[in-house]
């Protein structure tokens, strides 16, 4: 039981909205569609550009507009935090629908208000002090009578390391006002190991450096880091000088330039254009520091895309 109220704690970290500026009041709500026609959707009323919702000791930033319904899941939401941290078990349950259900990232499922009660109370008895933090939520309007939630949800015990999950919640709008009738939890994706204390004394290569020669030749080479600073990808680009000529369907190209040891280095490189997705190359005359190299034989290059 313990376990299961551990995780269904976690998700149902909704926050209550503590306003960084004054709204307009929410605009009168439109008339009823007649029987046997479905309700539009209501226009959104922008209040604010963005919005300031706090629990605990989290502040989070969220750039949206108020409609009616959206006002109504933001004070529902308010109101499920306040019950959460006041221990409150029984104020907890009637956020949700009578069948509401819950699913852990364990796939233990609570369903129903009873259920939820029971394991919110044995919850609170054990983990006395508990808060509840929420991080990065999102809410959409699904339909008139449906509205989705997404966020982590971040749970605090005196003395123990905070716990996340990530989470997605469904609102469904009945006679009671607005009410949870689903939540998914699941664990966060563990990220890969990082090595970048290894690599750090080589942060001084990140970036783009450009070494221009005499000889006309510029190296371009840029470094960065991957994913976690497992790695430091570095490419490189070379920019030479050649002379190129052109006769019916073959380029000639005579060129001049410094290896990456230093050596300088000429070729003759052919290019003989078959049709238009196909071109054979060759190279000849090659000589490095005036030693003479073997050719390289044709070699067939095809169109790939």
């Amino acid at each position: 039981m313990k376990r299961i109220a551990s995780g269904l704690l976690v998700i149902l970290m909704f926050t209550s909205p503590c306003w960084s500026q004054e709204t307009e009041p929410a605009p009168p709500a439109a008339p009823e569609a007649p029987a046997g026609e479905s309700s539009p959707m209501p226009e959104p009323e922008p209040t604010a550009d963005a919005e300031t919702l706090s629990v605990g000791e989290a502040t989070v930033e969220i750039e949206f507009v108020l409609n009616e319904d959206e006002s109504a899941i933001l004070k529902a939401i308010e109101s499920y935090a306040e019950a959460f941290n006041k221990g409150d078990a029984k104020a907890l349950a009637q956020h949700w629908t009578v069948d509401g259900e819950f699913v852990t990232p364990f796939g233990d499922v609570l369903k129903g208000r009873a259920a939820l009660e029971e394991d919110f109370t044995a919850y609170f008895e054990q983990n006395a002090g508990v808060k509840l933090e929420l991080v990065d939520t999102q809410i959409k309007l699904l339909s008139p009578h449906v509205a989705s939630e997404t966020g982590v949800a971040r749970v605090l015990l005196p003395e123990q390391e905070p716990s996340e999950t990530i989470y997605e919640a469904f609102h469904v709008k009945t006679a009671e006002g607005w009410r949870i009738d689903s939540v998914k939890e699941d664990a966060p994706a563990e990220p890969a190991p990082s090595h970048y204390e290894r690599l750090q004394p080589l942060q001084w290569m990140i970036g783009t450096w450009v070494d221009d020669s005499e000889d006309d030749v510029t190296v371009e080479t840029s470094s960065r880091w991957t994913t976690n600073q497992n790695f430091i990808v570095r490419t490189f680009r070379v920019f030479m000088d050649g002379v190129v000529d052109f006769e019916g369907s073959r380029w000639t190209v005579q060129s001049l330039n410094v290896l990456p040891d230093g050596r300088r280095g000429s070729s003759t490189n052919i290019y003989d254009l078959v049709d238009e997705n196909t071109v054979q190359f060759k190279t000849i005359g090659r000589q490095v520091d005036g030693e003479l190299l073997p050719n390289v034989s044709s070699i067939t290059i095809i169109r790939a895309e």
